[in-house]
């Protein structure tokens, strides 16, 4: 898995999670992912 819980549930409302190595080794893919939207996914021009 690509995230793990940290601490125990007993009786919390909130649950932390942190990125494990697999997790964090996906930042380069997300990164590249996200310079070719910005250079290939630019929005329409407004209709006149």
């Amino acid at each position: 898995m690509p995230w793990r819980k940290v601490g125990r549930v007993a009786r919390a409302v909130r649950i932390e999670y942190h990125l494990t190595e697999k997790g964090k080794a996906l930042a380069r893919v997300v990164d590249a992912m996200t310079e070719w939207a910005d250079e290939w996914l630019v929005p329409a021009e407004p209709l006149q």
